[in-house]
């Protein structure tokens, strides 16, 4: 009987080395799998290289953006013929009869038109009893 007490006691004893072992590995596997979690691992990374990170979100996006408004070079055409002479002459020709347009304006004015205008204003005045135009 000493035996098997001395059996029960190896057991009990042995169950209690293997609930620690199981009690250590399920502490030691929660740890491993919540430093290999992808959210703390990216966490991490974002901690630690967070400037790095910026410059690496600001070249994704200026690569992009200069390679689709990049200036594509224009095939260069020589020509043979002599350019045409500019029209220089044409151009001061313009400017000298708009110079003299609008300098002629007020005379045009004074002469032309305003004798119609008067004429006009005496006719829609009315006529008083001494014959002439109120004042």
């Amino acid at each position: 009987m000493a035996q098997n007490t001395n059996n029960e006691k190896l057991k009990q004893m042995a169950l209690r080395e293997l609930a620690e072992a199981r009690e250590e590995i399920s502490a030691e596997v929660n740890r491993v799998r919540q430093q290999l979690s992808p959210a703390r691992v990216l966490q991490r990374v974002v901690d630690r290289h967070a400037g790095l990170l910026v410059v690496l979100a600001v070249a994704a996006g200026v690569i992009p953006a200069l390679l689709i408004f990049r200036r594509k070079p224009l095939p260069v055409m020589v020509s043979v013929a002599k350019p045409p002479p500019k029209p220089v002459l044409g151009a001061l020709l313009l400017g000298a009869l708009g110079l003299l347009a609008r300098s002629v304006t007020p005379a045009l004015m004074k002469s032309v038109i305003m004798p119609h205008v008067h004429d006009f204003i005496a006719k829609k005045q009315p006529v008083t009893a001494a014959g002439g135009p109120q004042d």
